[in-house]
């Protein structure tokens, strides 16, 4: 989102006799380029002209014009900043401090899809910068316009991070779940290959024996069942994929794969099972058990071998890491709330008449 059109230039109605002739000249001309949009040929008369003139804070508030036409943001803030800190002049302060706040108003438009608690507080920044102008220039009533449409951008955006926020939570309760899905999966199919192997040791002791058979089918039917809780499985995790959870490469989509993987490899145990080639069936349980902790170490980020107090203690850390996760986002949530309350107590005392949603903040 860019501006329509440059800010006020305040060194065009500055008499040249207050700067050296030479830094003058660049000034002037530099003024030029910026009212003619060449905000790459401006800044670098300001550069030049900063030689001369150092501590002007006239040359670094069009600096910050400059890099704002240029958007960077970042860089037109710290201008803005030192020609703040550096001048005498409250209005010139108050218009530096107005120009902060747009700094902020447009930077966070850019984290809007992408990251809502990064514009919230962008967004909050600006609010802060145009009071801080309305406190060095009351007059500046576009300030109080700007405070007001920046005030409802946030409760827009507050609405939708506590949607994100509870779609998150539930999300990651659905991960968890499949996580311990996932962990059953892995000790039932232990349980198969040590039931399997015991059954290929009476084979080879004993033979094949109409009670031996019996056992196999009922090994087979329990890793029918094993097999379908697996396919249901993957299933869960490409619904948790297609929410926008994670795609091909993500801890989710190699969690699919090494799921998907195991449930070929029960597939073959099946086969092998139905054929009596036990050893066979060992070989592929085992492998179809590995694929369910390679699923599950990427599902969780961590590695599943080391006893069971390990994997409480890493359970544990998770919780933890979750929780101070929803505590930090929770008080952004607050902090925006209150900044939004304060704001709605100044407009109040003021009585000033919202403007409305759609117009951006006004520049320069």
């Amino acid at each position: 989102m860019k501006p329509d059109k440059v800010f006020c230039m305040l060194l065009a109605i500055l008499p040249s006799f207050l700067f050296a002739s030479g830094s003058g000249e660049k000034i002037a001309s530099g003024n030029r380029a910026l009212a003619g949009g060449d905000f790459a040929k401006a800044l670098s008369l300001y550069e030049e002209a900063a030689v001369a003139e150092p501590e002007s804070p006239y040359v670094y508030f069009n600096k910050g014009l400059a890099y704002y036409g240029l958007g960077d943001y970042e860089k037109a803030r710290e201008s803005f900043l030192e020609s703040a800190a550096k001048t005498p002049d409250i209005s010139l302060e108050a218009k530096a401090y107005y120009n902060l706040g747009n700094c902020d108003f447009f930077d966070a438009a850019r984290f809007v899809e992408t990251d809502l608690e990064k514009a919230i507080e962008l967004y909050q920044s600006a609010i802060t910068n145009y009071r801080l102008a309305l406190e060095r220039n009351e007059t500046l009533t576009d300030a109080t316009q700007n405070i007001e449409v920046t005030r409802l951008i946030v409760k827009d955006l507050l609405d939708k991070l506590k949607q994100q926020q509870e779609q998150q939570k539930e999300q990651r309760q659905k991960q968890e779940e499949i996580a311990k899905k996932i962990k059953e999966l892995i000790d039932r199919e232990q349980k198969e290959i040590e039931h399997t192997a015991a059954l290929r040791d009476e084979k080879a002791g004993k033979g094949t024996s109409p009670s031996l058979s019996n056992s196999v089918r009922k090994v087979k039917e329990n890793q029918q069942q094993i097999r379908k809780e697996t396919v249901e499985t993957s299933g869960k995790i490409e619904a948790l994929m297609n929410q926008g959870m994670g795609q091909q490469g993500s801890p989710l989509g190699a969690a699919k794969e090494h799921v998907d993987m195991s449930v070929n490899h029960q597939q073959l145990a099946e086969n092998q099972l139905t054929s009596m080639n036990l050893e066979g069936g060992v070989g592929s349980e085992e492998d179809a058990r590995d694929e369910l902790i390679k699923a599950l170490e990427a599902l969780t980020g961590e590695p599943q071998g080391g006893g069971e107090k390990q994997q409480e203690e890493r359970e544990r850390q998770e919780g933890e890491r979750q929780k101070q996760s929803e505590e930090e986002m929770k008080a952004q949530a607050e902090k925006a709330e209150d900044i939004l309350d304060e704001e709605e107590e100044n407009r109040k005392k003021v009585q000033q008449q919202a403007t409305g949603y759609q117009a951006p903040p006004k520049d320069w």
